[in-house]
This record gives C-alpha cells, sequence and structure tokens, in this order.
C-alpha cells in the first residue's frame, strides 16, 4: 500500500507562507515565527500540525535551533508549484542542501531575519515575485519593479564569474527602492568582521554590472546606500564605545592586542567613513521594519518628513553644513530616526569645527546610542515610534 500523502496547506494561509519562508531560507531560525503576521496561539497550532505532517522538523545544535523542510515537503512543493521550487529544491543547491557547519547555519539564520524583515516591511521576496535580475549575461534595461524587491546574496550569486568576485562579502542581498540600492548586512547578536576588499568589490559591482548595466535603463543615477541589521541598538552603543576606547588606547596598546583592535576599528571605520555614503543601522524588529519602510517608500517617508518640518524653516543648501531645516532660534536641524551613521556623523562634526550646536531628531531607543556618535553639541528631540506608526500608517490605511 502507498505511503499516505501528506495534505499540503492552502494558498495564502500562514502554514503556507512558513514552508515558502523557510524553503528560500534554507533554515528558518525558530524565534523568526513570532515575527511572522498571524496570532501566536494561531501560528503554535498550524506549526504543530505541519510538522505533525512530516512537512517541517526542527534542528537543532549548539544553541541554534531552525525549521528545515523535510523530504516529503520538498517533493510537494515542487509538484505542486514546480515553477515556484524546483530552482530552490532540486540539485545540490545551498537550500536543497544546507550544511550543517555552526558557521553556515549562523549565515542562514542571518540571512533568514533579514529576509522577514523585508516581508514584514512589505518588500517583495520571494523569487517568483520579481524579475530575476542576476541571471547570468543578463541586460533588464527594460525592467519593471513594481514596489520594493529584495534580492538575497544566493540570488545575486548566480550572476556568474561576477558573483564569484564578491564571495567574501558579509551581504545578506540586495535592496531595490525608488530611490537607492542598498546593500543589506545583518549581525544579529553578534560582532561583525568586514572584509574591506570583498565590501568594495562588492559596491564596485553594485555600480557597474548591476546599476549601469543589468538594469541601467532605472538605476543608473540612484545613490548606492547600505543597511545594517543587529538585535539591539546596544549593539551600536557598545561598537562606538570601543571605537572610543581604541582611539583613546593606541598608544598604550600591546603588540598582540592589534589584530583584535584594528578589527573594531575597521568595523566602525567601514560604517561612518567607508565607502557608503549613507549607512542606515536597523534593528531585527518592529521599529527596524518600520524604519526600512520610511527608506524604501517616498510617499510615506515625505509624510514624516512633513510632520516634522511643523515649526521649522526651510533647509539652506549654501550654508555649507548637512542639515533638514533650521528651528525659531536658527539652531540646524538633521532628521536622525534613519539612523544614518554617515549623516548623522557629518553633521555632528560640522557642529564641532563651528563651535555651533544643533537638534537631531531621532526615536526615542535611538537616543542613547547615537549620544556616542554625536558629541557635546549636539541636543537631541526624540519622537515616539508608536505616534510615529499612528500618525503616518494608520492615516495612510485610512485616505486609501
Amino acid at each position: 500500500m502507498p505511503a499516505k500523502k501528506a495534505p499540503m496547506p492552502a494558498p495564502n494561509t500562514f502554514p503556507d507562507l512558513l514552508l515558502a519562508v523557510t524553503a528560500v531560507s534554507g533554515e528558518l531560525p525558530t524565534a523568526q515565527v513570532s515575527r511572522l503576521p498571524g496570532a501566536m496561539t494561531y501560528k503554535q497550532k498550524a506549526i504543530t500540525q505541519v510538522k505533525k505532517d512530516h512537512l517541517l522538523h526542527v534542528y537543532s545544535r549548539n544553541n541554534l535551533r531552525g525549521y528545515r523542510l523535510t523530504g516529503v515537503s520538498k517533493r510537494a512543493l515542487i509538484k505542486q508549484y514546480p515553477e515556484r521550487y524546483q530552482p530552490l529544491l532540486s540539485g545540490e543547491t545551498t537550500l536543497n542542501a544546507p550544511k550543517y557547519s555552526d558557521k553556515h547555519r549562523a549565515r542562514l539564520h542571518r540571512m533568514a531575519e533579514a529576509f522577514v524583515s523585508m516581508l514584514n516591511a512589505g518588500v517583495l521576496v520571494f523569487p517568483w515575485e520579481k524579475p530575476a535580475v542576476f541571471q547570468p549575461d543578463n541586460s533588464l534595461s527594460d525592467i519593471s519593479l513594481p514596489q520594493p524587491s529584495y534580492y538575497s546574496s544566493l540570488e545575486v550569486k548566480e550572476m556568474g564569474l561576477q558573483g564569484r568576485k564578491i564571495r567574501g562579502s558579509r551581504a545578506t542581498g540586495l535592496l531595490f527602492a525608488d530611490s537607492a540600492v542598498f546593500a543589506v548586512y545583518n549581525v544579529g547578536p553578534a560582532d561583525m568582521r568586514w572584509d574591506y576588499h570583498a565590501e568594495t568589490r562588492l559596491k564596485a559591482m553594485m555600480q557597474t554590472d548591476l546599476c549601469e548595466y543589468r538594469i541601467n535603463g532605472h538605476y543608473a543615477t540612484h545613490q548606492l546606500h547600505a543597511i545594517l541589521f543587529a538585535d539591539d541598538m546596544n549593539q551600536l552603543e557598545k561598537m562606538l564605545e570601543d571605537a572610543k576606547i581604541e582611539v583613546e588606547s593606541k598608544i598604550k596598546s600591546e603588540k598582540e592586542a592589534e589584530v583584535e583592535k584594528a578589527e573594531k576599528a575597521k568595523t566602525v571605520h567601514f560604517l561612518l567613513y567607508g565607502s557608503y555614503e549613507h549607512f542606515h543601522f536597523l534593528t531585527n524588529d518592529r521599529r527596524g521594519e518600520m524604519i526600512l519602510r520610511f527608506l524604501t517608500e517616498r510617499e510615506t517617508k515625505a509624510s514624516l518628513d512633513g510632520l516634522l518640518m511643523n515649526g521649522l524653516r526651510r533647509s539652506n543648501s549654501g550654508w555649507g553644513l548637512e542639515h533638514d531645516g533650521f528651528d525659531k532660534d536658527g539652531t540646524p536641524v538633521l532628521f536622525g530616526y534613519s539612523c544614518d551613521l554617515p549623516r548623522i556623523k557629518r553633521f555632528a562634526e560640522a557642529l564641532d569645527k563651528r563651535g555651533a550646536n544643533g537638534t537631531l531628531i531621532c526615536f526615542d531607543f535611538q537616543m542613547e546610542a547615537l549620544r556616542k556618535l554625536c558629541g557635546d553639541h549636539v541636543d537631541f528631540q526624540c519622537i515616539d515610534p508608536d505616534a510615529v506608526e499612528e500618525a503616518v500608517f494608520d492615516q495612510q490605511e485610512k485616505t486609501h
């Protein structure tokens, strides 16, 4: 008697989404389920049923717990949606046969976390939703991206020789939005170790092969930005504090500590003074997803900027200082809610040189970390993320 086939989830349900996210992630950290849409009690029941149907199993080792597709699930997905899952789940692909070392699993987890942030921010993430930009020798000058789209590093590496040149990059993928192309990184709870040469090659590839060749009709003049995701703002605060300690103690350093110090200094330099003029620090949570929407939705950002401009005078391009407006006393004001670290640093350094004071507007949860970046000439004006969400996103839903 043939084995009984497990029932596949109905389309557009949470179990269907769970299998799809796991398929494109290779391994989905169990903790990320709480971030997916739906009530937690329902999601827990759905996961129990999916596991009972032998479509999903948990792999746990060395404090890393993740969901993986079973062989039954892979075969069923390919049979039901061959155009979607055949390329992902057949042969010796990274997603079909992920490695089991801690290093490779941690990498898959970081990629999955960034994937969930993009999904929750309304970015196109699934390969079948967006053009295949990174097929070898592909020119897509007539490309149409109906909304912001994210391509994982695995998709980027499909481009062939150019993809192999950026093998050492720690980027989890690339994000295409209306106004910019973003290199996306995610450190999770850990410290980042950069290969500066690999990241430089990534940016060169983005500028030449990607923006000027593959999709030159739309992105040839776009700015290149970067995003760094982390689990919380304390990591940025510690990163900046470590950099301060390194500068103060460099002369006293023992020879054996030089390598570690150089790595920490390199990380902060890459964020503040490296290749990208704009480098945004976001958290892997609902707040980070909200800021991501401001980065990818031009009208949404304009709505918040309009609210923040109430009571301010317009910026002056000839003033010689990066700013967004002036208050009634003539003090320069910078909108720092997107946590654009190089831009905030340029603002603070320019104020220091002038011996002047300025105001940085940011979310309340960002303030303590950004104090480490700004110095004594920057005052803070904090905004409540819940109030912003109500004023901007809830209002958008009412008007549409």
